[in-house]
């Protein structure tokens, strides 16, 4: 980091150079003089950009590569012919053309020689006056003019192109214009910092990584076979084999981690460090927590992620080559680099030829944008956005993910169904009639109560497909998906309109949080609690209760409602201590949910049963199935002693029944009436 505290050498700070920033005179002499400098707009010493001399190497290596591509590209378009006389790349305003905006897209170019004899160049004018061979003499004026000791003149000039590829050139290379405006800089830093502190320690993305792995051909399902993988990939990246090569070339990332760029938020203004900073924790215990942030990233995304990646894609590569020997390789890396960036993320966005500024607002709404577009466009690859060649290979994707997935959520159901009191069927049938996508997930209840969990009614399920789920889930439930894959920001001002959390619970008023609310008291003695004592205040610290929100906060939420985004911005296993701290969690469901597991719960009330109840136990009248609806009499009396002992709502079948067999009457008379003109 320079003087100014400007990010300098880094691999993020430009999309285009032909300079490298390493190669700048050295603002500090030594590391400890730079350690022991107050940087004036943080107040604090300096720090290393990045720490480790093998960290520094490669990211060196990397911005080297890149100036070396791009210094290439300029030198190929200036050369390149676009028209007879004409270059691609020009130093003149041609007919047609127009300036690339970029300020790194220029190149020098010979103007003359200072000489006695030519005095026109002799006199050159900027804002300093007149311009001597002896003041330009081996020094680099600002406006890009350098006078070699031999009196040769040299210019960096602007560079322009035809119009349609200046307008694609000034796309890709540009900056979003609503970077620079204070609150839209506030609002972004503080998104990309909740969202770096809230996964800090998460396994979500692992998980993630393995599903798309496993669950595509022939990569087998042995969940050890991953590890091995990573590492064949790893070591394909680091030889730099052919295929590699070329599905880098056309277009496949590796190891960009769009969701976690440094260069979005400086590495103090996370809000792990204003907190420690805020409560003076010791800098040892702050060193570790970045030291594991760091470390946990540059596994994730540039060895674990970027390994399974380039494992899979060489496979798909060698595969799709044999399926269509008609096409170029360098067509069919670019489908296979296509696809691996919609699987894995790391999209290409130059390539795409994203608008930075539509790229910055999406960033603004969205908590994961890279990871959320991936899996729109994993989804509509697969409905021809592409060749037909590029169709299939999205298709055959899909094949193997919905005949491997779907294979595993079948499997493990029939195993647990061995091990739980109602068998396969009876667990699908209630998976279908919870909603939610409960039929795609594998029903773990018989593992939680293997665990003590001890509530009968409760069922625990866990999203083997995980994010593949998420095309339906948009299509069917569009308001709770946007609100899942919202930013912070979004988050926070879409559940103070809803007045709900993510779970779809409201929050608590202020007396029920300090547990000062009255709601009665208990008439029967049972279950814990004694006739007569007050019902109130079991919610006290709890800032969210079951039951269905009635529209936005309210003054008296507010506190609970500041409370959840407090906790919605630490890191997901502390979110969830606290939760199972104060009796909002179970703790299965904390330990699994600190993990980054993507499990949930079905807890029916009284009215719901009642409601499902009822339609199974008519179709069994139906049926002539006396067995089933012996049963179902018998689970309807369990609950309610269970539930009457707590005084709570209990399920009253025989009224139930009788009311719906008085509506079918009532129906079928008046279709009868209507048949016969009455």
């Amino acid at each position: 980091m320079d003087a100014e505290g400007n990010n300098q050498g880094h691999v993020g700070a430009g999309k285009f150079n032909t300079t490298t920033g390493h190669a700048k005179q050295r603002t500090f002499d030594t590391l400890l003089q730079a350690m022991t400098t107050i940087n004036p707009k943080t107040g604090k010493p300096y720090e290393l950009q990045i720490e480790g001399a093998t960290n520094n190497l490669m990211v060196l290596k990397e911005e080297m590569a890149n100036v070396m591509q791009d210094k290439t590209f300029l030198e190929a378009g200036r050369k390149m012919d676009y028209a007879p006389g004409q270059k691609l790349f020009s130093p003149a305003m041609l007919p047609g053309y127009v300036p690339v905006m970029h300020p790194n897209f220029k190149d020098w170019f010979y103007q003359g020689n200072i000489t006695a004899a030519n005095e026109d160049l002799a006199v050159m004018k900027n804002s300093g006056g007149v311009i001597t061979p002896d003041v330009l003499k081996d020094t680099y004026a600002k406006h890009g003019v350098v006078v070699t000791p031999e009196g040769d003149v040299i210019q960096r000039l602007p560079m322009y192109a035809p119009k349609p590829i200046a307008d694609m050139l000034n796309k890709v290379l540009g900056i979003s214009k609503l970077k620079g405006i204070p609150i839209i800089d506030q609002i972004t830093k503080f998104n990309a910092a909740v969202k770096s502190t809230i996964l800090l320690t998460s396994l979500y993305h692992h998980q993630a990584f393995m599903r798309e792995y496993m669950f595509s051909r022939g990569t087998g399902w042995n969940p050890l076979n991953v590890r091995s993988a990573y590492k064949e990939g790893l070591q394909s990246i680091q030889a730099m084999t052919p295929e590699i090569e070329r599905l880098v070339r056309n277009g496949m990332t590796l190891g960009d981690n769009l969701e976690y760029k440094e260069s979005l938020f400086d590495a103090d203004s996370t809000l792990i460090d204003k907190t420690l900073d805020k409560f003076h924790f010791p800098q040892k215990w702050k060193d570790w927590l970045k030291t594991l942030k760091r470390d946990q990233e540059q596994f994730l995304f540039e060895k674990f992620g970027a390994g399974l990646k380039a494992k899979l894609g060489i496979m798909e590569y060698k595969r799709a080559i044999q399926e269509h020997p008609e096409l170029p390789p360098d067509e069919v890396a670019g489908m296979v680099g296509r696809l691996m960036n919609d699987k894995f993320g790391g999209l290409n966005l130059q390539r795409m030829h994203r608008n930075p500024t539509m790229q910055h607002f999406f960033r603004l709404l969205a908590l994961a944008p890279d990871w959320t577009e991936s899996n729109i466009r994993l989804m509509f690859g697969a409905l021809g956005r592409g060749t037909q060649a590029e169709t299939d290979l999205y298709r055959h994707m899909w094949t193997g993910v919905i005949a491997k997935g779907l294979s595993g959520v079948i499997a493990s159901n029939l195993i647990l169904s061995m091990f739980d009191d109602k068998d396969a069927k009876e667990r699908l049938q209630e998976a279908w009639k919870e909603g939610k996508l409960r039929w795609l997930d594998t029903d773990i209840t018989p593992i939680y109560r293997a665990f003590g969990g001890s509530d009968m009614d409760v069922r625990k399920h866990f999203q083997l497909l995980g994010h593949y789920r998420d095309p339906i889930k948009a299509a069917l439930t569009p308001t709770t998906f946007i609100q899942h894959k919202g930013s912070a920001l979004f988050k926070m001002v879409f559940e103070a309109l809803e007045g709900m959390d993510w779970k779809g619970q409201p929050f608590t008023t202020a007396s029920e949080l300090t547990g000062m609310d009255d709601k009665g008291v208990y008439m029967r003695t049972a279950n814990g609690h004694k006739a007569g004592e007050p019902k109130g205040g079991e919610l006290a610290g709890e800032f969210t209760k079951r039951g269905t929100p009635s529209g936005a906060i309210t003054y008296e939420q507010i506190p609970s409602f500041a409370g959840e985004q407090i906790r919605g911005a630490i890191p997901i296993p502390l979110q969830e201590l606290w939760a199972m701290s104060n009796g909002e969690r179970e703790i299965f469901d904390g330990i699994l949910k600190g993990a980054g597991v993507m499990e949930s719960s079905t807890y029916p009330t009284a009215e719901k049963l009642e409601r499902r109840y009822t339609e199974d136990y008519l179709q069994a009248m139906d049926d002539r199935d006396y067995v089933t609806m012996a049963n179902i009499k018998a689970k309807v009396a369990d609950y309610n002693r269970r539930h009457s002992a707590a005084d709570e709502d209990e399920i009253n079948l025989d009224k139930a029944i009788a009311k719906r067999q008085r509506e079918e009457a009532a129906k079928q008379q008046y279709q009868q009436s209507t048949k016969y003109g009455g």
